[in-house]
């Protein structure tokens, strides 16, 4: 048998309890009769294009206390119209120059008057529970921050399949509530109490502002959420731009663990979730190159089939003899790998949904793959961070 099926059914069960995990969370009822004011802060870099609707989207949220919302702009500051929020509660603040996200975030949240502040960024929006199902969360005192689930807006094929990411991640989050604090969050809706925003003073100017801030949470003793229910949707970059992401992403996630290593012994789990994970894209990974050599031959053999235009038993025949149990062996390795990934094509299991399962296939052996490969160089860009003792501060 393959060894590489050991890992499969490692996978497998992690995958299995998950999804269990998760399942649990979800379905656990909550109820909160307190309403306390909530501080929105969009920090916005060049952002005319999208942030109207950010704003519409929090002004239309489906919750009975007093939200304010607070813009702070940078870059370009023409073009902006806020003419129909005037009678609102919103206040727009202007940085010359760029300003770090950072550092509009923390200077926005000097004027806020809310007991919580919900950063949302400017290509945001979010659905009408959200803000509603997150407070519910913060009736538990020892939770500091909130994130909401991340789904990404559909643009195109590529971005499809980011959405199939995204919803992996936001299972991957919500387990982790049933065994402490979610070890990562998503920064373009994330909601801290104000007393622990201010208990870890405020976003740091590292990379991975917002897995930075979870940690340095949980350091301080603050549990961390994902709530799944409340679903934010980010505008998602096109190809090029998504390789940079990533890179940015990943080398500023291995960055922060690298500088907040000691917080994986109190959340053990979140460490062991992610390690196991990401040893399974690797070996998906591995299957590719370790199995280069058959893989060119079997092209080679497909192609004088194509060629002499032979019948399909005798083709079968060809490859059976050829390669023997050793092609079936590497096909249904494959597919199963892909079967890992179908539960996050389908979900949230409506019929629609089902229609996308063909697409498993795309996500397994183009996106997966990719998105392994752009970590592997972010978290050795971290580590060589790390080593000549860098900060690197991009938005």
């Amino acid at each position: 048998m393959n060894i590489l099926f050991i890992p499969f059914y490692a996978s497998l069960v992690l995958v299995s309890i998950i999804w269990l995990l998760a399942l649990l969370d979800a379905k656990t009822k909550r109820a909160w009769n307190k309403f306390p004011k909530v501080s929105f802060i969009i920090p916005a870099y060049n952002s005319q294009g999208t942030i109207n609707e950010t704003i519409d989207s929090v002004f239309e949220q489906e919750y009975e206390g007093k939200i304010e919302v607070i813009v702070f702009a940078s870059g370009n500051l023409e073009g902006y119209n806020f003419e129909k929020y005037k009678n609102k509660s919103f206040r727009f603040l202007k940085g010359k120059g760029k300003i770090e996200k950072a550092i509009a975030v923390n200077r926005a949240s000097k004027k806020a008057k809310g007991n919580f502040l919900f950063i949302v960024d400017s290509d945001t929006t979010l659905k009408k529970n959200a803000l509603g199902k997150m407070m519910l969360r913060f009736k538990d005192e020892r939770v500091g921050a909130v994130t909401a689930s991340r789904t990404a807006k559909f643009t195109g094929f590529w971005s499809l399949l980011q959405n199939f990411e995204y919803v992996m991640t936001n299972i991957i989050l919500t387990s982790y509530n049933k065994l402490g604090s979610t070890v990562g969050v998503h920064g373009c809706a994330m909601c801290f109490r104000k007393k622990a925003f201010e208990d870890i003073k405020g976003i740091a100017r590292v990379p991975a502002q917002d897995f930075d801030s979870a940690l340095r949470l949980i350091e301080k003793k603050w549990k961390v959420i994902c709530e799944i229910q409340a679903v934010s949707i980010t505008l998602s970059p096109s190809f090029l731009k998504w390789v940079r992401q990533r890179f940015r992403w990943m080398r500023g996630f291995s960055f922060a663990i690298l500088n907040h290593y000691k917080v994986f012994f109190k959340e053990p789990f979140g460490l062991f979730f992610t390690i196991i994970y990401s040893l399974m894209g690797l070996f998906y990974v591995a299957h590719f190159f370790i199995n280069q050599g058959f893989l060119k031959s079997a092209i080679s053999l497909a192609l004088v089939i194509i060629s002499f235009k032979l019948p399909l038993f005798l083709a079968i025949g060809l490859f059976t003899g050829f390669f023997g149990w050793a092609l079936y062996d590497r096909i249904i390795l494959l597919v199963l790998y892909s079967c890992l990934s179908i539960p996050y094509i389908v979900y949230p299991c409506r019929s629609k949904d089902f229609l996308k399962l063909p697409l498993v296939f795309a996500y397994s052996l183009i996106y997966l793959p990719l998105f392994v490969l752009t970590g592997l160089i972010g978290v050795g860009l971290a580590i060589k961070d790390k080593i000549q003792g860098r900060k690197i501060i991009k938005w």
